[in-house]
């Protein structure tokens, strides 16, 4: 018994573990090399959606307002209002319901592993953004939507909500209805506002 345990057992004891091991240490590699990519790709993504539209994209939006904080990967102020953009990075299948607190990722030949739901940070910022703007007499709708950012052929989302999608639907999100409003408002009033109640975001406008 005790043989069989040391020239099998054993093994493939180490086989599970490092397997494991592989897995996260890919998910940790993928993350510190791969996000900075991601985010970059929807950054142009919008910009590139906004041009003739009047977007006004700001990437890594932190607000601060009275101890209240919220976050953003991307805030885009537009003729529409706002809207948070939020990317998931890994290539993948997303999975999950939007009120659950992570949601599964399958990366394939890889496993599965759990990753952070970006709504409740949504939420959050919303609250900042609406609160920000409606000190200084503005008011807009804030929406919000969370995109799988990797190219990779696989990558989808299972996640039974319309603000959780691929990116190669950003396009399609963008021509519903509510997005082709103008509330005729101050925009770049607006930017300024919350580029002053952030301390680090970037801005790109488009005319």
């Amino acid at each position: 018994m005790s043989d069989y345990f040391t020239y099998y057992a054993i093994p493939i004891l180490l086989v599970v573990v490092l397997a494991f091991a592989g897995t996260g240490l890919y998910v940790h590699r993928r993350k510190k090399l791969g996000d900075q990519w991601e985010h970059r790709r929807v950054s142009r993504a919008l910009k590139r959606l906004g041009l003739g539209r009047s977007f006004k994209v700001l990437d890594d939006v932190k607000l601060v307002d009275e101890g209240r904080s919220g976050w953003a990967d991307h805030l885009v102020l537009a003729p529409f209002g706002a809207l948070l953009v939020y990317d998931l990075c890994f290539p993948g299948e997303y999975s999950g319901k939007p009120e659950d607190q992570e949601w599964l990722l399958h990366i394939e030949k890889r496993g599965s592993w759990k990753v952070p739901n970006p709504l409740p940070a949504a939420g959050q910022c919303s609250g900042r953004v609406i609160t920000l703007l409606k000190k200084q007499g503005i008011r807009v709708p804030v929406y919000q939507v969370v995109v799988a950012a990797s190219s990779a052929r696989y990558t989808a989302t299972f996640v039974k909500s319309q603000e959780v999608i691929a990116l190669r639907d950003l396009s399609h999100f963008l021509e519903r209805e509510k997005f082709q409003q103008d509330l005729e408002y101050d925009l770049d009033k607006a930017e300024k506002i919350l580029l002053e109640a952030s301390p680090n975001p970037t801005s790109t406008e488009q005319s």
